[in-house]
């Protein structure tokens, strides 16, 4: 359930996933900046290829539930010309430091689903938890390309598509 991650008022770090290619897109992460019932108004960011700042999109992500009646279907645009992807949370350690997104419209080359797992910026310094890997492994096979950088904590955002500094509201 999608809640847990609601609670934690953070910004989180998409770790690695199991498609794209190495060092194309790094420093995905996702900030929610406000939360309406089932609706969350989130701040995405990305290191373009060849950028030096971080390219951020304010995008509402739409919470559903999945066909066992969970609210733990997150629909949302990565960008203004995708369009809406569909992923849910499969899994939350038990401090939901870390957490997994499989992606239910897209696979990988290997026909696995797409996954991504993500972590906390408290927690982004450290080693992933065991349980999270071994989750990851289970559900998303054995590809691994890294997305997360020590550096991108601290890399600033393009004032271009990051015009106002985004505030969660508490």
């Amino acid at each position: 359930n999608v809640s847990a991650i609601e609670k934690l008022n953070v910004k989180s770090y998409v770790w690695f996933a199991n498609y794209g290619v190495y060092g194309s897109y790094q420093c995905q992460s996702a900030e929610i900046l406000s939360i309406h019932e089932n609706k969350w108004n989130a701040r995405l960011r990305v290191m373009k290829p060849g950028a030096t700042k971080l390219a951020c999109f304010d995008t509402d992500i739409n919470i559903t539930t999945n066909k066992s009646g969970e609210r733990n279907v997150l629909e949302y645009k990565l960008s203004p010309e995708r369009p809406v992807q569909r992923r849910q949370l499969i899994y939350l350690n038990k401090d939901a430091s870390c957490y997994i997104l499989r992606d239910l419209q897209n696979q990988t080359a290997e026909g696995q689903c797409q996954c991504q797992l993500l972590m906390t910026n408290f927690t982004s310094g450290m080693d992933i938890p065991l349980d999270c890997k071994n989750n990851y492994t289970t559900n998303c096979g054995k590809i691994i390309v890294p997305i997360f950088r020590h550096y991108c904590i601290h890399e600033e955002d393009d004032p271009q598509s990051c015009p106002v500094p985004a505030f969660p509201q508490c």
